[in-house]
């Protein structure tokens, strides 16, 4: 039986913002960064204080019978908490008291206080926690997106996605394992929207998944203190060798005074996943720039670039700038013909 080529990420010490802009950043590809300071979280997020700082604010939480969660199919349910009721719960690996079964497994991801508007930030949803983490200053202060607190019980796994900003993981308590696949094996992961229709990727389907073993797999562990970078766009599957806590920071490409204004003109013909220019496009038209560095960036990572709904409310566009023609919106429904050129006004 034909197997996935593996590939270890790689891993640097050291890193401060000057290396990681002129030698990482550029290359759009993950790196585990080791030694670089995230304060005195490393030392104090205990059980017992994490419990204690948290306090009795509610959270809103996964909750599942199986550790594999899966979004497609939603074989969890979500469930509301007292954060330090939640933060026990998820430490132990049988419940006295539970909402599916005695074994059933956690996992939260912060929200802000409006999800439609605002959000995450460590800061303004757990600000005594917030003190302790200190966020890698590896981009400018204005663009940082979020600030996503995450905690998962131990075996838990989440389904492989790619998100539409950079974002660097930190991993404050516990081990995590992360398989990511390159935005060029696309085609070869079976994709629902931003998600990976194959649950299993280390016993995959193969009969109902053939093409999976053609996608190359790059591989780490997180240790407490580890940072990885993650490029917008890669694909991402994660698994809690242990009771873990981690923040995710997302930023954005550009500036927010970038975001807005005359766009320039791109070649669309999306039938055959083939996106020009530099500049892209979402379904509803709204426009933004992805940076190409010297790799360069494969048409169907720009295919998943137009068509992600959430691209407005992430990037903080002003829709009211750039608004397309009719004839352009028939473009990206396919009713134009090939090689339409649109314009973004």
């Amino acid at each position: 039986m034909e197997k996935q080529v593996k590939m270890k990420v790689p891993v640097l010490t050291g890193v401060d913002k000057e290396v990681f802009r002129r030698d990482i950043y550029p290359m759009r590809r993950p790196v585990v960064l080791r030694d670089v300071g995230l304060g005195p979280c490393l030392d104090k997020w205990t059980l017992e204080y994490l419990t204690q700082k948290g306090g009795n604010c509610e959270v809103k939480v996964h909750v599942s019978t199986v550790p594999q969660m899966d979004f497609l199919h939603k074989n969890f349910v979500y469930r509301t908490l007292p954060f330090d009721k939640f933060i026990q719960r998820a430490a132990e690996k049988k419940h006295s008291d539970f909402f599916l079964c005695q074994d059933e497994s956690y996992y939260l991801r912060s929200l802000g206080e409006d999800v439609r508007k605002e959000p995450a930030d460590l800061r303004k949803q757990f600000p005594e926690l917030a003190e302790d983490f200190h966020i890698p200053e590896f981009f400018e202060s204005d663009q940082l997106f979020s600030s996503v607190f995450r905690i998962s019980s131990c075996g838990l796994q989440l389904w492989t996605h790619y998100d539409v900003m950079d974002n660097l993981l930190a991993q404050v308590t516990g081990k995590k394992r992360v398989v990511l696949y390159s935005p060029e094996d696309a085609l070869h992961l079976y994709l629902s929207g931003d998600k990976s229709e194959v649950l299993d990727i280390d016993s995959p389907d193969l009969e109902r998944f053939p093409e999976f073993v053609k996608a190359c797999r790059y591989e780490c562990v997180l240790e407490p203190g580890d940072l990885l970078f993650i490029p917008a766009l890669w694909f991402h599957n994660t698994l809690a060798l242990q009771f873990g806590v981690g923040v995710n920071i997302f930023w954005r490409h550009l500036p927010a005074e970038r975001l807005r204004g005359r766009w320039r003109r791109a070649q669309c013909k999306v039938g055959h996943f083939n996106v020009g220019s530099h500049w892209w496009t979402d379904k509803m038209g709204r426009g933004v720039m992805l940076p190409c560095h010297s790799q360069g960036v494969d048409a169907v990572v720009r295919l998943a670039f137009i068509l992600s709904s959430r691209l407005e409310r992430w990037l903080l566009f002003d829709s009211s700038s750039s608004i397309l023609s009719s004839a352009d919106r028939n473009c990206h429904q396919g009713k134009t013909k090939k090689n339409q050129k649109t314009i973004i006004k």
